[in-house]
């Protein structure tokens, strides 16, 4: 259709890979050949980029479902992850080949009214804004925990006593998360204690957690 229309796009979004590929996921073999396909379809037509997006099925960023064929396969790999009870979100670089991981990236998403459809319902969009410098990421933390939307992050750290063993911590937090499976428990926990270090709030060293505030 791009063709016929004379378009060469500058860069291809495949979304998702579950909705647009038939194998076995875990199958290094088959995920290998997938990649291959979207590669001679897009990159090598147009020479242009193709992302691709994907789901996590591990608490570690680095970690997406399925085969460890898709993390070598690629040439640069991104995680993009929210507390759902806030409007910040944040891409982490896990992977970019031949070059130095970037530093991570805070987006504050906002809820923008479009109007409404033919049945009258109303259609919205979540727009992301860059948040450039430390300065608008903590003006932005701020902001989400004066509308009461702490979100896991700030429920984490409002557990955090100076000196406690982290075991106690991670009880406590997996208490707050009722209706959760032990996997998601494990997941949203990890999250939040990776949110604090990077934001130099506390340090856990030999098990025990240091409050930085």
């Amino acid at each position: 259709a791009a063709q016929a229309v004379g378009v060469n796009p500058g860069m291809v979004i495949v979304d998702t890979l579950s909705q647009t590929y038939a194998g076995e996921e875990n199958s290094a073999n088959e995920m290998a050949a997938y990649l291959r396909e979207l590669g001679s379809r897009f990159r090598d037509l147009w020479a242009c980029t193709v992302l691709l997006v994907h789901h996590t099925g591990h608490q570690a960023t680095e970690r997406p479902r399925g085969s460890s064929a898709i993390r070598s396969n690629v040439d640069f790999l991104l995680g993009v992850f929210r507390d759902e009870k806030e409007m910040l979100a944040t891409v982490t670089s896990v992977k970019q080949k031949d070059g130095e991981l970037m530093s991570d990236c805070t987006f504050s998403l906002t809820v923008v009214d479009l109007g409404v459809d033919d049945d009258g319902d109303k259609i919205t969009s979540l727009v992301a804004r860059h948040l450039s410098s430390a300065e608008e990421v903590e003006q932005a933390k701020l902001a989400e925990q004066a509308a009461g939307r702490g979100g896991r992050n700030t429920a984490l750290l409002q557990l955090v006593s100076n000196g406690m063993d982290e075991r106690s911590l991670r009880k406590a937090f997996y208490e707050l998360l009722e209706g959760l499976d032990a996997e998601a428990k494990k997941k949203a926990y990890f999250r939040a204690r990776a949110a604090a270090v990077d934001a130099k709030q506390i340090e856990v060293v030999q098990g025990l957690v240091i409050d930085l505030r």
